[in-house]
């Protein structure tokens, strides 16, 4: 996985986001986040030269639907597409460290060319149906600390 890496073995820095899920006015989910750390505007801000980061997702489920993490596909983010439209997660800067039902934690390697990512968070319900995904963005300070 190392290929050019310069991060792989640096600490990473803790990032919390709390993910909450509501019943929509239509029937569907509203999700919200609230970043507890390196945040701007909503988003997981990661500054330049700032080394790795591992971000823990906690979902907290307001809906009648037990959801969970996707433990098959909790995370998307292809860095190659500009992030848009993620359908898989980019090895090179990911890794999903751990996925629960309500706790996922990802690794975002913060390397490279700066970048504002949109990632995916899958969830399925409590009987392991696939529900609307959340689609919020990071923005990849990208470098290389030193």
């Amino acid at each position: 996985m190392n290929g050019g890496n310069p991060h792989i073995k640096l600490p990473k820095t803790k990032v919390e986001v709390e993910v909450t899920a509501r019943t929509g006015a239509s029937g569907g989910i509203d999700y919200s986040h609230t970043v507890n750390s390196h945040g701007n505007g909503g988003a997981i801000d990661l500054p330049k030269d700032s080394g790795p980061y591992k971000i823990v997702f906690e979902l907290d489920d307001k809906t009648d639907l037990g959801l969970r993490f996707d433990a098959a596909g909790p995370f998307f983010c292809d860095v190659s597409r500009g992030g848009h439209c993620p359908a898989s997660i980019d090895r090179q800067q990911f890794m999903v460290e751990s996925c629960e039902d309500d706790e996922l934690t990802v690794v975002d390697w913060n390397y490279g060319e700066a970048k504002i990512l949109h990632y995916q968070l899958n969830v399925t319900d409590q009987y392991g149906v696939p529900q609307a995904p959340y689609d919020p963005i990071i923005q990849n300070g990208g470098g290389v600390k030193t």
